[in-house]
């Protein structure tokens, strides 16, 4: 069948399911022509790209078995160290837990759980208070008063990574100054996902690779940002890793000489005076480790203030991934955390089934570092200051059916900045932006952040007053985000909201301009999550039917 006749037909179906009067207008547009929509797919997001839940099967590693002792209030880092070890060892199986708590940190600061393997499980009893509790005692804390955010490399329980996170450089910034290519790319369209490259030697099949493209002029911002005219110092940067304005983490799926296949959209046109580049990436990928049913709970019990302390800021980052492919953390809970989970420079991970309890913290829920294509879902936030953050060259990720309560935000960082990031069927939270230092906004986000049927809240957690502006256009108020996609955006409490424009006038109307996109504000559109519905045409299905009525959220109680 002709690609135009399937797009007709995918048409047809969708006007069927999804009542004219609200399916949003950007929404059919990309149903009839994906590949030149303003909309991007993101359905690839996820784990495996959404097409299969995490599984592993494979021997079971009792942390009993290797001396941890439940209710005894004795360390049992190093146990669970030598349980998670063998499985690794062993290729992979499942590290498991009874029911419990098991204590961390005791006596000593900074300690936590490496998984440096493949195919690995850690699984608990439950996230319940009658499953497993896995409890830190004390804050963690790099000993550095000048660089305290360092101490986002100590996480209080399980870090993923093929090398040791707490003493490799860069932290901030994949594919070091001084690193070389592995090979050029030539120009390649948005959406391309066959790219020729110089030397096709040098690539192999089924590993992943950090695409990336640089900044010599601000030509590249100009394109990614576009409508503004000033920028953060790190965008203007001619030289080092902040010339790098585009990184894209890839997996060659396929390759004919010097043409490869890759296993997702490429989210960018390439162009030659960027200098289109493959490296390697900056530490081999882990893949299928999976970390769920457990309850983490720390000490932290302060009462939150912005940048006060480095113990309230990251003493209690509970799990970060950094270099993982196709992993997850799901059905869990937090209690006492400044960081939840961090997915830095992943692929293809997700996040489902997670809660924060307890008192206010500093990052909920984080994709940062090049992370590209992860999924975020059905998640409670609580409060955290940045509850969903987007930071530096993030892309393709996706935050589906979460909530939070007041105060709390989508807070886009800056750095290089992202591109195209989901925002689906939120409830909850102000936009904002971190800013990661003045020298690297604006932009906070650049082109492509897409927010679909928001109930935006009301406070901001900065200044705790009345926000209604949900983006600005060019306006560097901490949610700059030029070329913005906003549909069915509204205020959670029945409040207006609006979004600027290139005046800085507050503005509700449909608009669709370079600078910004957007139609429904105020009112929920159709379908309620879009990534549920891209993924459900992607998979060959049809568009999934969809209630008129207000998209809500519930999130199942993990057990």
């Amino acid at each position: 069948m002709k690609k135009s006749s399937f797009a007709l037909m995918l048409l047809i179906s969708a006007s069927t399911h999804l009542h004219a009067q609200n399916t949003a207008r950007i929404y059919t547009d990309w149903l009839a022509n994906p590949q030149t929509s303003k909309l991007p797919d993101y359905s690839y997001a996820g784990y495996r790209q959404g097409e299969t839940p995490p599984t592993v099967a494979g021997p079971i590693f009792n942390v009993t078995s290797y001396g941890a002792v439940a209710n005894d209030g004795l360390d049992d880092i190093v146990a669970i160290q030598k349980a998670v070890d063998a499985a690794v060892s062993a290729g992979g199986g499942v590290v498991l837990f009874p029911a419990g708590t098991f204590d961390f940190d005791v006596t000593t600061q900074n300690q936590s759980v490496r998984i440096a393997g493949n195919n690995v499980v850690v699984r608990g009893a439950g996230s319940g208070t009658t499953g497993t509790i896995l409890y830190d005692h004390r804050a963690n804390n790099n000993n550095d008063a000048a660089n305290g955010w360092e101490t986002q490399k100590y996480p209080n329980f399980f870090r993923v990574s093929s090398v040791d996170i707490r003493t490799k450089e860069p932290f901030w910034y994949p594919v070091s100054v001084g690193a070389t290519a592995l090979t050029t790319a030539s120009p390649a369209p948005r959406n391309a996902k066959v790219i020729t490259v110089a030397d096709g030697s040098k690539i192999t099949v089924n590993q992943c690779y950090t695409l990336t493209q640089q900044d010599p002029d601000q030509s590249l911002i100009k394109a990614l940002a576009p409508g503004m005219t000033t920028f953060g110092s790190f965008p203007g940067a001619t030289s080092g890793n902040h010339a790098i304005k585009f990184r894209q983490i890839i997996k060659v799926v396929a390759k004919s000489g010097n043409q490869i296949t890759i296993d997702a959209p490429v989210r960018f046109e390439l162009k030659a005076a960027w200098s289109p580049k493959i490296f390697a990436t900056e530490h081999p990928v882990i893949r299928e480790v999976g970390i769920e049913n457990l309850r983490f709970k720390t000490d932290w019990n302060g009462t939150f203030k912005h940048h006060a302390t480095v113990e309230a800021d990251y003493g209690y980052h509970h799990i970060r991934f950094d270099w993982v492919e196709n992993g997850w953390v799901r059905n869990t809970v937090h209690d006492g955390a400044s960081m939840a989970v961090d997915l830095r420079s992943t692929k293809n991970c997700l996040v489902d089934n997670c809660k924060i309890i307890g008192v206010q913290g500093h990052h909920g829920f984080a994709t940062d570092g090049e992370a590209t294509n992860n999924l975020m879902s059905n998640l409670d936030g609580n409060n955290a200051y940045h509850t969903w953050t987007i930071e530096n060259t993030a892309t393709g990720n996706v935050y589906k059916n979460c909530i939070s309560k007041e105060t709390s935000s989508i807070d886009c960082h800056g750095g290089d900045p992202a591109i195209y990031n989901l925002f689906d069927n939120l409830s909850g939270g102000i936009a904002a932006g971190g800013g990661s230092g003045n020298k690297a906004t604006p932009p906070s986000h650049s082109i492509g952040l897409t927010l679909w049927n928001w109930q935006v809240g009301d406070r901001s957690p900065y200044t705790n007053n009345l926000q209604p502006i949900f983006v600005d256009a060019i306006t560097y108020n901490g949610n700059n985000a030029p070329g913005f996609i906003a549909a069915g955006v509204r205020g959670k409490s029945g409040q207006t909201v609006f979004y600027t424009d290139l005046n800085k006038a507050k503005q509700t109307a449909d608009v669709n301009q370079p600078w910004g996109y957007a139609e429904s504000i105020g009112t929920a559109v159709s379908p309620v999550s879009l990534y549920d519905a891209q993924r459900s045409v992607r998979l060959g299905g049809t568009p999934p039917p969809v209630s008129n009525a207000s998209p809500s959220v519930s999130l199942t109680s993990p057990t």
